[in-house]
């Protein structure tokens, strides 16, 4: 925290055209004091509460809300943990250096980056002995998305929601603006026209209505004509940039000058470019990025409809995959970096195109294959929205290199299912069905804690094959019988998640439908 307090001011009037928020831009006071902060404090003292939980829209102002509780405790004499977004750590390593660091609190800013296990890294933290308060940022949608407070309900958990701007917010705002010269439009005109222009956007998030205030823009179209405006050489780095930000990755420059194939003069001058533009940052720690995270969702959301995010895509995961070595932690942020572009769920969500996205598991193929994550997202990919036969190799060649692994076991299983349900006459069908329900059921003994899927495939795909195999009303009711005794076994660990509860729904429903059937 001394550190942070000491922390030289770099640009800071650009925290004020929507720059992510540094500890200098608190200190120095370009960063306004909101005026709810002052309770949040009161909350954070409090001795009953053990984890505080202040979640907003993106753009709302959690970081910096954040940034200045934790220099507000500082000076109180409290002992403040900072979890850098950087940290490579894994999670053991960090709950055990929360616990070693003589913290009385320690801070997690966007804590979604680490999914549900998030839950288990701040329950770790606060039931150990003499544990440290967590504060604990989250979106407001992973909040919901992780059950988040009825999961740590336990553990005296308060929840701050970052509100809309207020009247007073918008008047500081406005001086703030005035102190650093960076007003807009917004400087020709009266206080009460400059305080009637944030007014309309009151219901926007703080960053949003910053951008919009000063510019007169629809954030969105903002970004947009800043994307469309920019010269075509520049748009790869760009969009390679926007991407790594928008995934929390600290993109270094040898990172971006690679992915653009310009280790050159030339490629320093693109970079250059963009940062003269103010479109991305140099940060302390050596690395580049977009100058918010939501404007990098936003630039990513512009070049995915414009067909130019797959070529980022492949060449940012290309040089991932290219820094991957055998015994890198996986941990690492390159690893954890390299498995979200790869995934299949994300990719299948972000690029449309079935060849585009068998174009770049292609271009990765000759540096991952030993890899078996590679192959098991690649045949995840088709099995879910390609070819079965292709699914097929290559899930055997995920298994082929790691035996007895549940991830990859499951889709297998799923494969099966998948194909007798597709074929319920074939003679094997029913093999195929038997050799998936063994293999699921075996998972389900040994890891259920650990794999929601499992469940999930196991209730939709005994929904299907009901459905069009060629099965007797009690073979059909005994076999609901089994599943839906399995589901209440996987209850224990996972009634909190979505995806797992609508699947016990649904084998619910399909049982009581069969059960009063005539």
């Amino acid at each position: 925290m001394d550190q942070a307090l000491s922390q030289a001011a770099v640009d800071p009037a650009d925290f004020l055209l929507g720059r992510e928020p540094t500890w200098a831009d608190v200190t120095h006071g370009f960063a306004i004091e909101r005026s709810f902060e002052a309770g949040l404090l009161e909350v954070a003292l409090d001795d009953s509460i053990r984890v505080l939980a202040v979640s907003g829209t993106s753009g709302s102002g959690k970081s910096t809300t954040l940034r200045r509780l934790a220099l507000t405790l500082h000076t109180e004499g409290e002992r403040i943990g900072w979890l850098r977004l950087e940290a490579s750590q894994s999670l053991h390593q960090i709950k055990a250096d929360a616990l070693a660091g003589g913290f009385d609190y320690v801070i997690i800013d966007r804590a979604e980056r680490f999914s549900e296990r998030g839950l288990d890294l701040i329950r770790g933290i606060v039931e150990a002995d003499h544990g440290p308060k967590v504060v604990v940022g989250y979106g407001a949608m992973p909040l919901d998305e992780f059950s988040v407070l009825k999961s740590l309900a336990n553990l005296n958990v308060h929840s701050e929601v970052i509100p809309l701007l207020g009247d007073q917010d918008i008047h500081l705002l406005i001086d703030a603006l005035t102190r650093g010269h960076r007003l807009g439009r917004l400087a020709g005109l009266s206080r009460r026209q400059q305080v009637q222009a944030f007014e309309r956007r009151a219901g926007r998030q703080l960053l949003v209505a910053m951008i919009e205030a000063t510019s007169d823009q629809r954030f969105e179209d903002k970004v947009s004509n800043e994307c469309r405006e920019l010269h075509a050489d520049l748009e790869p780095a760009y969009a390679i940039v926007a991407l790594a930000t928008s995934l929390h990755y600290g993109l270094r420059r040898d990172d971006l000058l690679a992915a653009l194939s310009e280790v050159t003069t030339s490629g320093l001058e693109i970079v250059d470019r963009l940062h003269r533009q103010h479109l991305i940052l140099k940060t302390s720690a050596n690395t580049i990025a977009a100058r918010h995270p939501v404007i990098a969702r936003e630039v990513v959301t512009y070049y995915r409809r414009s067909g130019q995010l797959v070529v980022a895509i492949d060449r940012l995961a290309f040089v991932m995959a290219s820094k991957i070595f055998a015994r890198m932690p996986r941990s690492s942020p390159e690893r954890r970096l390299l498995n979200t572009l790869v995934n299949h769920q994300y990719l299948g969500q972000t690029i449309g195109s079935v060849p585009q996205v068998r174009e770049i598991y292609g271009d990765l193929e000759s540096l991952l294959s030993d890899n078996a994550h590679f192959w098991l997202q690649r045949g995840s990919y088709e099995l879910e929205r390609g070819d079965i036969s292709r699914a097929e190799n290559f899930l055997a060649q995920a298994r082929g290199l790691i035996a007895d692994d549940y991830m990859i076991d499951t889709e297998w299983a799923y494969l099966l299912m998948k194909r007798a349900c597709s074929a319920p006459h074939d003679t094997r069908a029913t093999e195929w069905m038997n050799e998936a329900l063994s293999i699921l059921f075996d998972i389900i003994t040994q890891r259920g804690e650990q794999s929601v899927k499992t469940y999930v495939v196991l209730a939709q795909q005994v929904i299907w094959w009901v459905s069009v195999a060629s099965l007797s009303i009690d073979d059909k009711k005994s076999l609901f019988l089994e599943i839906r005794d399995v589901m209440a076994h996987g209850d224990r660990f996972h009634h909190l998640n979505r995806q797992f509860a609508s699947a016990r729904t649904d084998i619910e429903r399909a049982y009581l439908s069969l059960a009063t059937s005539p």
